[in-house]
């Protein structure tokens, strides 16, 4: 809508509907500036009950608004004679019909969020059984999560770290970033306990990107000095393999399903204006002065070249004016599929992981994507843009989904049994599932946290 100053301004809502009493958030976004007002709703007949409280307070656990609360509590009756409206079927593209009961991002529900860092929290892991989930802040700050109950269970703390997952057994939790010297260091802690297993160290050059393939084997980082560097990983040793200079900024890394390639995208000269530490290579807000961005697959066991896509579908970026580097990359889990984005237009792309082709392009992001994670069965793509959005999509059609709310862009994932994509932005970790999704079991009774739960 536009402003009496002529200002925009844009209201988005998410719902929680099994959450109690039923969560709801209000986004309203002034000309770029988004606000998160956390409120209660309830439903009776034709009467709607809302409770919200101020940007940057607590969430209300009833329907009342005193002096001193800083909330706002309404009661909106609908008028007699007027029926809800029904849901409406309507083209949404190459992939068909699709039915819809509102805005897209009603069909996703926020189902639990994770409150707690000091810091944003800029890398995620999730154990096998997705009963865990560990998050990070690059000082190396990492917390242990026990989703179902909402509640952090362990504080880790360590050297700076540019990376965070689970071993394939989910028995260990890995750490990576630079050590002494800025050279690669692993740690491998026990994600219950949090006592250590194994520190291990390797020469090299300074590290700014961590990758580490589906097996645990191949670990695979990327220097501010624009080279990629690969080591075997046992869990006793840090073994250096090769090392390769791209001649460009590398801004993304990642191992395909089968460790037998590895995908690498950035681009030339950079400018970056953003909130984290000044050598993170994934903004909040990226301005780029590159002609050219590429990704380049690297055969894993030599580092040589397989293919290289420079700025993909024809140059498509430098030649509309939008030239920049390509931000980051994903592979889907058969491996068939290559996903990157655009550094400066956030333009999405899919490629043919074997030959390079371009398959598919998706838009819809305002600004650069910091990150891509596919759905464990391959069905979604999930983007979190610097416009402030996470964004669905369906990369069989190019259909966009959903388009969910951040506070800041950080990082996103998929949880292996497919029950949640987690989203990062700030110190906050929100879990969204898909409501519409039938083969779905319901989550634990517990998904709205308490105000204690991460303390």
């Amino acid at each position: 809508m536009e402003c009496t100053d002529g200002r925009t301004l844009t209201v988005e809502f998410q719902l929680a509907p099994s959450a109690k009493p039923k969560g709801i958030d209000l986004v309203l976004d002034l000309q770029g500036k988004p606000q998160i007002y956390r409120g209660i709703y309830e439903i009776a007949g034709d009467t709607l009950k809302l409770c919200v409280s101020l940007p940057e307070k607590d969430r209300p656990t009833e329907f009342s608004a005193n002096a001193g609360t800083k909330r706002v509590l309404l009661t909106l009756r609908r008028p007699p004679g007027l029926k809800a409206d029904e849901p409406k079927t309507e083209k949404t593209g190459a992939g068909g019909n699709s039915t819809k009961s509102g805005p897209a991002v009603a069909r996703w529900e926020e189902i639990i969020r994770l409150e707690g860092h000091k810091s944003p929290v800029r890398w995620m892991g999730c154990s096998p059984d997705a009963t865990l989930l560990a998050t990070g802040e690059a000082d190396g700050r990492v917390y242990v999560w026990d989703v179902a109950k909402a509640k952090k269970i362990r504080s880790l703390d360590s050297e700076p770290i540019r990376f965070v997952a689970f071993t394939p057994d989910g028995k260990q939790l890995v750490t990576a970033g630079p050590g002494r010297g800025h050279a690669l260091q692993v740690r491998l802690r026990d994600p219950v306990t949090g006592n250590p297993q194994a520190q291990l160290g390797a020469g090299g050059d300074f590290v700014a990107l961590v990758a580490l393939s589906p097996d645990g084997k191949l670990m695979v980082t990327s220097s501010s000095e624009k080279s990629v560097q690969a080591f075997a990983l046992d869990g006793t040793s840090l073994k250096r393999i090769w090392s390769a200079n791209l001649g460009f900024r590398v801004t993304g890394i990642a191992i395909s399903p089968d460790g037998q390639r590895i995908a690498v995208v950035g681009g030339g000269a950079s400018v970056f204006d953003h909130s984290g530490p000044a050598d993170h290579p994934i903004p909040d807000r990226m301005q780029l002065l590159d002609t050219l961005g590429e990704l380049r697959l690297l055969d894993a066991a030599t580092g040589k070249a397989v293919f290289s896509i420079k700025n993909p579908i024809g140059l498509m970026a430098f030649r509309k004016g939008a030239a920049g580097a390509i931000a980051t990359v994903a592979f889907s889990p058969d491996g068939k599929l290559l996903a990157s984005s655009n550094g400066a237009d956030g333009t999405l792309w899919l490629h043919d992981a074997q030959t390079g082709k371009d398959v598919r392009e998706l838009k819809g992001h305002a600004d650069c994507v910091t990150s891509l994670a596919f759905s464990p069965d391959g069905k979604l793509l999930a983007s979190c843009g610097a416009d402030y959005k996470v964004r669905i999509w369906d990369p069989a059609t190019g259909q966009e989904r959903a388009a969910l709310p951040l506070a800041s862009p950080a990082n996103v994932l998929f949880s292996p049994d497919n029950q949640f994509l987690a989203a990062s932005g700030g110190g906050v970790v929100r879990l969204w599932r898909e409501r519409q999704a039938r083969d779905m079991p319901p989550m634990p009774a517990q998904i709205e946290p308490k105000k204690d739960a991460a303390k």
